[in-house]
């Protein structure tokens, strides 16, 4: 607010030794709510459009309403909902040999191997899961 107090009387100064000097002046004031600042506008020259001399000076000040103050904020853990893919479970399931019983030429009953018993693997299908994880949060500056 100094600067702009000391630009204020600087160009009121300016005006009114010109104004003494017989020429036009023009002052302009200005406000403005969004910026929450205020604006000063000063122009003189000659009459003469032949010499086309004019000259001006302005100067505002403003403070930003979004100004906001830095404020370091230090690095932390924070607990965070993460959805993660879970894949299916791998099983490995024993199937059994398989026989059948045949009759001979006497009527008697045989057992017969008709295959040999194997493992087999199986997939389940998998799932998204909500999982709460702790994850670290660098440090930075932050505006408030």
């Amino acid at each position: 607010m100094k600067s702009f107090a000391l630009a204020l009387s600087l160009v009121l100064g300016l005006f009114l030794c010109d104004a003494s000097a017989q020429r036009s002046a023009q002052i302009g004031l200005g406000y403005s709510p969004h910026s929450a600042g205020a604006g000063l506008q000063i122009s003189f020259g000659s009459h003469s459009r032949r010499r086309g001399r004019r000259a001006g000076f302005g100067c505002s000040v403003s403070r930003s309403s979004y100004a906001a103050r830095r404020v370091y904020v230090p690095g932390r853990y924070q607990m965070c909902s993460v959805r993660v893919w879970v894949p299916g479970s791998v099983i490995q399931e024993w199937i059994p040999a398989r026989y059948e019983t045949r009759y001979d030429s006497c009527g008697l009953p045989q057992s017969y191997l008709v295959r040999a018993g194997f493992y087999t693997t199986r997939q389940n299908p998998g799932h998204y899961e909500t999982r709460s994880e702790r994850r670290w949060v660098a440090a930075h500056w932050n505006s408030r």
